[in-house]
């Protein structure tokens, strides 16, 4: 019968088999193909909107989870198994310093500014106590601390598989808190079937700060059946520390300096190769200024189905 063949560049082969034409000593029959027509792709158009209200003093928190006094602070501890948590407590007396153990990369604000970044310790290794003086251009008579804090899930090694993530210490020098609140995940994630990781522009309304960012565009794709080819997502320049979803999927998360791709695949079966697509990238700044750049979409091989009609 007929056969289906995938080929890209133009170029000369052989099929293999007993078929009209081939060889009768080696079966081998001529085959020629032209090259894979060039495919098109959109211009992104991107909005962009502050989403960390959560770093506000005046941010309403009392629909999150209340710690109780004397109670562990880590994540798990809280219900909170991978991704983000936010802390936030209120501060009495005349705090100088805050000394914090944080088993993840952590970011701390006092009175809506970014005032420390930290990270693990690289391996793995133990976490150690960090002491960080507290701005005093940012105090006032009434203070909140918040702590963002990212955990990437449970530790493939023995001996740290069962360690606590997250926040665990946070001590006060000249003062104390009057109580925690925790809430899992982004202004801009929702729920899903108990987990976090899918999309929601419409949470983002940007009344928060830019130390988390969102960053979003809608986009159209044609692609021919008879062809296929990845398209990627390709950010130009890398921004910090970021966080990437298609069509409401987490697909992947960016960190530069290290184990970063300036290309992110925007996988089949979660891209629509025909109809509407939406990209929302979640940027943690970092005390940086935030930004999309140049991202836009790039094709890699292009390929094209050919068919042979039996003779």
């Amino acid at each position: 019968g007929g056969y289906r063949y995938l080929v890209g560049e133009k170029g000369l082969g052989y099929r293999w088999g007993p078929w009209r034409g081939s060889d009768p000593h080696t079966w081998l029959s001529p085959l020629m193909w032209s090259a894979s027509p060039p495919i098109s792709l959109p211009r992104l158009v991107w909005d962009s909107r502050p989403g960390a209200p959560e770093v506000l003093s005046d941010y309403d928190d009392r629909a999150w989870r209340v710690v109780p006094t004397g109670g562990q602070l880590s994540m798990d501890d809280q219900g909170i198994h991978a991704g983000f948590a936010w802390y936030r407590a209120r501060l009495d007396g005349a705090p100088t310093s805050v000394t914090v153990v944080c088993r993840g990369a952590c970011d701390l604000f006092l009175n809506g500014a970014h005032f420390a970044s930290l990270n693990p310790p690289p391996g793995g290794g133990p976490v150690t106590p960090k002491t960080l003086p507290l701005p005093q251009r940012h105090l006032r008579a009434d203070n909140v601390l918040a702590i963002l804090v990212e955990a990437h899930g449970r530790s493939a090694a023995w001996d740290l598989a069962t360690e606590a993530r997250g926040l665990i210490v946070c001590d006060l020098e000249g003062g104390r808190t009057a109580g925690w609140a925790v809430r899992a995940g982004l202004i801009g994630e929702r729920q899903r079937q108990g987990f976090y990781g899918y999309a929601d522009w419409a949470l983002v309304d940007g009344t928060g700060a830019e130390d988390v960012t969102w960053h979003h565009c809608r986009f159209d794709l044609q692609l021919p059946p008879d062809i296929e080819a990845p398209v990627y997502l390709a950010l130009d320049p890398l921004p910090t520390k970021s966080y990437i979803y298609l069509n409401g999927v987490l697909i992947g998360r960016q960190a530069p300096p290290h184990l970063y791709r300036r290309r992110v695949w925007l996988p089949d079966g979660v891209l629509r190769r025909t109809g509407g697509n939406e990209l929302m990238v979640a940027q943690w700044t970092r005390g940086g200024e935030p930004g999309i750049g140049r991202a836009h979409l790039e094709a890699g091989m292009v390929l094209q189905w050919h068919e042979q009609e039996a003779r």
